[in-house]
């Protein structure tokens, strides 16, 4: 009955309780608040701005195998502290990219922009990014698009894991450790298309360590090959093209060996130490140049489009050669490379046309024709401003260095005045330097003379001391005996004195005889004279 009761009160109490707490949630009072999702103010009142999105004017594959079309796509700002923006005045397509494009190179991320070189300036720069600047020209190498996590052959073209970026476009974002700065005097039209196949035959000639003069042949044409002979010449080594069966390919190049040729065989048989491996043939036999490389020789594989190598492994392990891929690019060594190209004033073939949907296809067209060839395609607007600016930059430099010739020869005359000035300070301190000397001769003397006095003095006073000696004590003088031994010494040589004069007295008969002698023939002769 207790029990019964508890339950009555605490249900009369609930129901009482239960108007109030309607009424509490009707108030929202315990209500949960909701999310504001209106833009926070700072502390100024104002709401933050929104990123901004950089739109990417492009030309790109949507599909593999499709046609190039224009392509538009969003970079998010702000830009990464290791990173730059470049604006594209020329970019360069090769046959990789027409492989790739048609997917032959196996899947990747869609759209494609094709193209992995592009050169540009500088329109901005991250806050960790040291050595390039604002308003600088720079060259862009990016990666092959196939792994994302390869970061050692270029920049990476799928961080925004919606397409996969590329060269043929107008703008590109890259970290700073893969643009390099282009000197001045090379043209924009061939740093486009150097970077891929030159910096690996730069990574593959300075990487291996070859003997100074080495002797490397080139086995390819085209863009490609005529890079890799002009690069390997620079770097001191002996350099031939390499063919089976001369077809004229390499008609530029100093000298051709051709593996089929019974007389180059004979001549060049085992005596390269390399050979460049260029060949944008669909597939490449090694067999007939194997013998050209001497034993214990390098196979060099530059950046090829060939689907297929076909070489014996027995012949590699009977003459112990080696097969070595390109080696990861390094900064320095890229530096290097273009400094050597422009220093040299190297040129190799290219195609031009303009960075646009028609260029593209036409590049394609061209490449698919010629696997071993490069096209550049030129942004006209940017391009013709680069162009003016580095006619005044060389102009300007010009101004500089002979304003310098004139520093110099200022420094010239000055050098000159200051030497006829020491000169002559030269002559008055030689008087002086002449004075010291005789100075230091005379005392020299002096000392010398002040030496020889005290000697006498200490060998007069010795004699004295001596000469008391003997008045004090006497003289003691002894007289030298003659020993018997001196006796003996005198009769040995008596003795020895009267054996000469016996064999003189020998020696005097025998002429005497032989006078006796001659003396006869004489008298004969003259007896048959008078007969």
């Amino acid at each position: 009955g207790g029990q019964m009761a508890r339950h009555v009160i605490q249900g009369a109490t609930n129901r009482r309780l239960l108007p109030l707490l309607l009424l509490l949630l009707s108030c929202g009072v315990l209500a949960r608040p909701a999310v504001d999702s209106r833009p926070r103010r700072s502390s100024s009142g104002k709401p933050p701005k929104a990123p901004k999105q950089l739109g990417i004017d492009t030309i790109a594959v949507l599909e593999a195998g499709g046609a190039v079309s224009p392509f538009t796509y969003e970079e998010v700002t702000p830009l990464p502290k290791d990173s730059i923006d470049v604006v594209v005045h020329a970019c360069c397509l090769t046959a990789g990219d027409v492989q790739q494009c048609r997917g032959d190179w196996g899947p990747c991320l869609m759209p494609l922009v094709p193209g992995r070189e592009a050169v540009g300036i500088v329109a901005k720069v991250g806050e960790k990014v040291k050595g390039l600047a604002v308003g600088d020209r720079v060259a862009v190498l990016l990666g092959t698009g196939l792994d994302s996590e390869a970061e050692d052959d270029g920049a990476d073209r799928s961080a925004l894991d919606l397409l996969t970026t590329g060269a043929a476009a107008h703008r590109l974002r890259v970290p700073a450790r893969w643009a390099f700065e282009v000197p001045l005097s090379l043209p924009s039209v061939q740093a486009a298309g150097i970077l891929g196949a030159g910096g690996s035959v730069w990574a593959q000639l300075t990487g291996r360590k070859l003997p100074k003069g080495a002797k490397v042949g080139v086995l390819g044409s085209g863009a490609v090959a005529s890079i890799a002979m002009q690069l390997s010449e620079a770097l001191g080594f002996e350099t031939f093209a390499v063919e089976a069966g001369a077809d004229g390919a390499s008609a530029s190049a100093a000298e051709v060996v051709d593996a089929t040729d019974p007389e180059h065989l004979r001549l060049h048989t085992g005596s390269f130490d390399a050979l460049l491996v260029l060949s944008a043939d669909a597939s490449v036999d090694l067999g007939p140049f194997l013998a050209l490389v001497m034993r214990g020789g390098s196979l060099l594989l530059g950046p090829s489009a060939s689907a297929g190598l076909l070489l014996s492994p027995r012949v590699l392990q009977e003459r112990r050669l080696s097969l070595h891929a390109v080696p990861p690019l390094s900064h320095k060594g890229m530096l290097a490379m273009l400094a050597a190209a422009a220093e040299r004033g190297l040129e190799w073939p290219v195609s031009e046309g303009e960075l646009s949907v028609e260029g593209a296809a036409a590049a394609f067209t061209g490449l698919e024709a010629a696997p071993g060839a490069r096209s550049v395609l030129l942004e006209p607007t940017q391009h013709g401003k680069w162009l003016k600016r580095r006619k005044k930059l060389v102009a300007a430099g010009a101004k500089a260095s002979k304003a310098n010739a004139g520093l110099v020869s200022g420094s010239v005359s000055s050098a000159a005045a200051a030497a006829a000035s020491a000169a002559s300070l030269s002559s008055v301190f030689g008087v002086f330097s002449r004075v010291r000397e005789s100075t230091a001769n005379a005392v020299g003397a002096m000392s010398d003379g002040i030496r020889e006095t005290t000697s006498k003095l200490v060998e007069q006073v010795e004699k004295e001391m001596e000469d008391e000696d003997e008045a004090r004590n006497g003289a003691l003088s002894l007289e030298m005996a003659t020993l018997p031994l001196d006796k003996e010494g005198e009769e040995e040589e008596e003795e020895q004195q009267e054996e000469d004069g016996v064999e003189d007295d020998d020696e005097d008969e025998d002429e005497d005889d032989m006078d006796e002698g001659e003396g006869d023939e004489d008298e004969d002769e003259e007896d048959e004279e008078d007969e």
